[in-house]
């Protein structure tokens, strides 16, 4: 996932999450890079096509998402074949 929000001690950038700037995140909603995104707590997240993708191509990995309520309502039909 990606969000706005500061990394915690410990977190790692491209670990846990990918941190980003909220200039660069809106950019990123608007170019559609997001299979999901929501605002939580004032901080941004999303689940980017880019990771979904990479997650199949490993060839030894699915990808699962385990979506919040709040996101489905603006969740749009899709679905990834890899």
């Amino acid at each position: 996932s990606d969000t706005t929000r500061s990394p915690r001690p410990g977190e790692e950038n491209g670990v846990a999450y990918h941190f980003t700037t909220r200039d660069e995140f809106i950019a990123m909603v608007e170019a559609g890079a997001f299979i999901e995104n929501a605002e939580f707590s004032g901080n941004m997240y999303g689940t980017s096509v880019a990771a979904v993708e990479a997650v199949g191509k490993s060839g030894d990995k699915i990808c699962i998402l385990d979506i919040d309520t709040q996101v489905r309502p603006s969740l749009y039909s899709c679905a990834f074949v890899l």
